[in-house]
């Protein structure tokens, strides 16, 4: 493997770009760490068929983190306690991890295998695209999203996914089209987030649970559910207040499930 550490002592080293190009050998892998390093012009992976390991921890990055992979056989990616200016794009069979970081810009994973965790981050937009989102052919694999503060975006949180999601413990504020939305996994569990200034607060278009959820000023719908093949969505224990539409809509008939102990003021 290689290593660029700097000495958390003194000041960092100044890299103007990191590139992550190994050798094309399908029957190895390797690790790359960088830590404690300043990068002015990002970081650029550009796997070929390695199953390459990548950890990035206590480094400023400007420029983002970008993907040109011809192949998604990058392994996992850890980014933790970073703080990163541009966009975070990775394509992954493994996982991308992002943990205790601060971010100017959009976090996304892709490739079908895909994991995306994304923990105690605050990760804020420019009013454009999505601030945290899956971009799987067509879906990614899973998804945890826990404890994060994401704000101004067009949308907040957008996964589509083949397994379980986890949305938990988030805020997401000034998301104009929608705050959570969650689409095709097998069952998601979106609990106690917090969702102000959004357009639709929460849009849940597959099986699971929306519990204990707190949604204000909503400039369109508080919750809606509902939308493809959906056979039970339980959705208890929301708060909706001060929003221009709806509290909560169901917009297809539901085989199971139920909507109980809710409050739309």
């Amino acid at each position: 493997g290689i290593a660029i550490v700097g000495y958390p002592l003194l000041d960092p080293p100044q890299l103007q770009r990191v590139r992550i190009k190994p050798t094309d050998d399908p029957s190895s892998s390797g690790s790359y760490v960088l830590m404690s390093i300043d990068v002015t012009h990002g970081i650029i992976l550009e796997n070929g068929s390695r199953a390459i390991y990548v950890h990035i921890k206590d480094c400023n990055v400007v420029g983002g983190i970008v993907d040109s992979s011809r192949l998604a056989e990058t392994a996992n990616v850890l980014v933790s306690k970073c703080a990163i200016v541009g966009d975070i794009r990775v394509l992954v069979r493994g996982s991308l991890v992002l943990d205790s970081c601060h971010v100017v810009g959009h976090v996304s994973a892709g490739w079908s295998d895909a994991q995306l965790t994304v923990v105690n981050c605050d990760i804020k937009g420019d009013n454009t695209g999505t601030g945290v989102a899956s971009e799987g052919f067509p879906n990614i694999n899973q998804a945890w999203i826990y404890g994060n503060r994401i704000t101004g975006f067009t949308r907040g949180i957008g996964i589509v996914a083949e397994n379980n999601v986890y949305v938990r413990h988030n805020s997401v504020e000034g998301s104009a089209i929608y705050g959570v939305m969650i689409e095709q996994s097998n069952e998601a569990y979106v609990d106690s987030n917090r969702i102000e200034r959004c357009g639709d607060g929460i849009v849940m278009n597959t099986n699971g649970f929306v519990r204990n959820n707190t949604i204000t000023r909503s400039t369109g719908t508080g919750m809606r559910i509902g939308g493809g093949n959906i056979s039970g969505v339980f959705v208890r224990g929301n708060v909706v207040t001060g929003g221009s539409g709806n509290g909560i809509e169901v917009v297809s008939e539901l085989e199971g499930g139920s909507v109980s102990n809710n409050t739309v003021a």
